[in-house]
């Protein structure tokens, strides 16, 4: 039940399914953080499921996987050509406030 599910702090879920808190009503800014393991294997639509439909400005979101490794699999040459085949650790990673050479996540 949502009572149930509201005392726990912790959830674990694939990133698919993970938007299943949001639809029982589990409200907008329960979860402190959100984990997102592998996340260099996700399409970016993929890990925003289990992103957007919970976090709040003060959620802390941490995105973690090898961005260098294994990208997301996508087989539609459409969504290819629109980006789809980059994960959003991959494309974070792009710009220069997470720059190895400087940025590392500093504004």
């Amino acid at each position: 039940s949502l009572d149930t599910l509201c005392k726990y702090k912790v959830i674990v879920s694939t990133c698919n399914s993970a938007s299943f808190a949001y639809n029982i009503g589990i409200p907008t800014g329960h979860f402190t953080h959100i984990f997102v393991d592998e996340a260099g294997q996700a399409a970016e639509p993929e890990a925003l499921v289990s992103i957007k439909t919970v976090a709040t400005a003060t959620t802390r979101v941490i995105l973690s996987g090898d961005p260098k490794q294994l990208g997301p699999v996508v087989h539609s040459h459409i969504a290819r050509d629109f980006g789809l085949g980059q994960s959003l650790l991959e494309r974070l990673m792009d710009i220069p406030t997470y720059s190895s050479q400087g940025g590392r996540g500093k504004t």
